[in-house]
């Protein structure tokens, strides 16, 4: 495991073994019961440890401690604010926290909220790594409060001078309580037992094969995450390398570069910014290029569909983009929303890997479904249940999806060794979610294969009615026009009292500059956006994508405002996952939603027959 030295500079990667691991976290788990006085979690008590910061080392040893003695762990996201930090610490009634030395600063803004709260553990030395004069206001604000403020090194030293024998959890006891980032709504803390965690990463491991022991994995999502966690449980108890990244996602192919890993894991968020990088590279390039590339991609797409590779291909196209991801990937895993037919076949043909495509949610410890080694040229699909759970489709009479008949389709409930225990604290939420039969209701729709496998197809809870009563999926459809070249993000929109739809895109920007050029436009980024060409072109391209996909008309976008800043946690658009957060964004873009419906009925004014067209038909 390792972590890089020296803040801001990528240097090699420095190793440190299991048993350091281990030797740490005995210490660190000794201090939790001494220095703080948590008790173990028995039957009747939970006992609970907060971890804020992003992936590193120290975060897997604070883990490790707490799974040793029976204590609970909760994962506050690094990148959301003080309103979600305050309600986790409150809801959870965390005693002490470990955290990056960059996020005292936001624990100590909210202390006068947080009674429960009295250890701050720093990953960091706080005297060598805060401004004496910003730490001295600390040190004051939380001595009003009466929290203490310790490093990690000196609570080690405590955990080694009070020795306590670790006191292993039982299968049924919580291990995490994972508090959802949340696209609507206050989070919700689901409860991971440590059978739900054993679960699901053994069902993983006999699905997807063998982990051998000189591979390496980097980590980078987000361990707040039910996904990276269980990948990290997975990957640990094979025994093998783990590099965390600098911590700086935008230096991710730099630690890439560094690191050579031969397994990775992604966001479908993550491969379709992969994705639009080298076309964006690909488009700025010659004529030849162009037809090279695309000529390249359609070849490999059929050998690998027929079971076969191209190593000529290979050597004159597609070993310089394997090289930008270190040159040994060998597996590579998608989660956490459905990754994109196009997409997932582009980043196989451009990996020289497989990518498997997974199924799953918090509730199910992020496991459901995975695709097998032999799904390998199988795109758009999820693969098979996994075998710690089972799948039922139930029918969504209003989306006219049925699970009976030879194409079923429905709601995917989940049942398993896999399912949470509800959520922390909140048994009216639970009852809704988790039926008394133990099946999860998920929310996604999803359809059987003729080969067995599930396919997801929507999302029960992100539908609405258009004027004339026809039910619009808004998922489906940003998926189909994110195959745009120049959208990078999407949110669809309408409305019960309005006909037809409108659309808010986040562009790749480098697709728009060369748009502009071929458009003779000029102008910042924001004025490109604005520009009446450019958006008439991207609309066009947007119908271009409706009609070879056959949506019917209620289906197409009239109306598009296009903007330059990418949504994400810091403008609060987007969940750390990377998933569009669609109620925020109908507040953030309250203005423009009305001038695009005043846009959409002038193209209507427009459209309508005259008399004279009517008496002519």
């Amino acid at each position: 495991m390792q972590e890089k030295k020296g803040e801001m500079v990528l240097g090699q990667y420095e190793w440190i073994t299991y048993k350091e691991v281990n030797d740490k976290a005995i210490a660190i788990g000794s201090a939790i019961r001494n220095v703080f006085n948590i008790p173990p979690s028995t039957d009747d008590l939970i006992s609970l440890a907060g971890i804020y910061s992003k992936n590193r080392k120290e975060w897997v040893f604070v883990e490790q401690a707490c799974n040793m003695h029976s204590i609970a762990t909760v994962a506050l996201y690094d990148t959301l604010g003080k309103e979600y930090i305050s309600y986790v610490i409150n809801h959870a009634e965390l005693k002490v926290i470990f955290v990056s030395v960059d996020n005292i600063p936001k624990l100590v803004s909210v202390l006068d909220q947080c009674p429960t709260l009295k250890f701050i553990v720093s990953f960091e030395d706080p005297a060598k790594s805060i401004e004496e004069a910003k730490l001295k206001e600390m040190n004051g604000s939380l001595e009003k409060a009466g929290v203490q403020l310790l490093s990690l090194e000196n609570v080690e030293k405590e955990g080694l001078k009070n020795h306590q024998d670790p006191h292993p959890p039982k299968a049924t006891q919580l291990a995490i309580v994972m508090y959802t980032s949340g696209t609507t709504g206050p989070p919700k803390g689901v409860m991971i037992s440590h059978k739900n965690v054993i679960s699901s990463v053994g069902s993983a491991l006999l699905h997807i094969g063998e982990i051998k022991e000189d591979d390496v994995y980097l980590s980078y999502l987000p361990l707040a995450h039910i996904f990276e966690r269980i990948l990290i449980a997975g990957v640990l108890s094979c025994g093998i390398k783990i590099g965390f990244y600098s911590g700086d996602i935008r230096k991710f192919l730099d630690d890439i570069a560094k690191l050579k890993p031969s397994l990775l894991a992604g966001v479908p968020r993550v491969f379709d910014k992969i994705y639009e990088n080298i076309m964006t590279t690909v488009e700025s390039g010659s004529a030849l290029t162009k037809t090279l590339f695309k000529k390249a991609v359609s070849a490999k797409e059929k050998k690998i569909e027929e079971g076969e590779d191209t190593p000529i291909w290979n050597s004159i196209v597609f070993s310089k983009i394997k090289k930008k991801v270190g040159g040994k990937l060998r597996l590579v895993i998608s989660g956490g929303a459905p990754l994109s037919e196009a997409t997932h076949k582009f980043v196989t043909v451009c990996f020289g890997c497989p990518v498997f495509q997974g199924y799953g949610l918090t509730e199910t410890c992020s496991i459901g479904c995975i695709q097998h080694p032999s799904d390998v040229g199988v795109f758009g699909e999820v693969g098979v249940p996994v075998m710690c759970n089972e799948i039922r489709l139930v029918d969504v009479p209003e989306m006219n999806y049925f699970a009976n008949g030879d194409n079923p389709k429905g709601e995917i409930w989940i049942r398993g060794h896999n399912v949470s225990l509800g959520y922390f604290k909140d048994p009216i939420k639970t009852k809704e979610d988790f039926d008394d039969e133990g099946w999860f209701h998920t929310g996604d729709v999803g359809t059987w294969t003729s080969r067995g496998t599930l396919k997801i197809i929507d999302r029960k809870k992100n539908i609405f009615k258009l004027a004339h009563g026809e039910y619009v999926s808004s998922e489906q459809l940003e998926a189909h026009y994110r195959e745009s070249k120049y959208i990078s993000q999407i949110w669809v929109h309408g409305i019960s009292t309005e006909r037809h739809l409108i659309a808010i895109c986040s562009v790749n920007v480098e697709n728009i500059k060369a748009l502009a050029k071929s458009l003779e436009v000029e102008g910042d980024n924001d004025e490109l956006c604005k520009n009446k060409k450019i958006i008439d072109a991207v609309l066009a391209d947007t119908q271009s994508i409706a009609k070879g996909k056959t949506l019917v008309s209620f289906e197409y976008l009239r109306a598009i405002l296009l903007v330059a800043t990418e949504w994400n946690t810091e403008n609060d658009l987007a969940t750390p996952t990377m998933k569009i957060k669609r109620p925020q964004l109908k507040l953030h873009y309250e203005k423009e939603i009305t001038q695009l419906y005043d846009q959409v009925h002038e193209w209507e004014e427009n459209t309508k027959p005259t008399p004279d067209k009517k008496k002519d038909k």
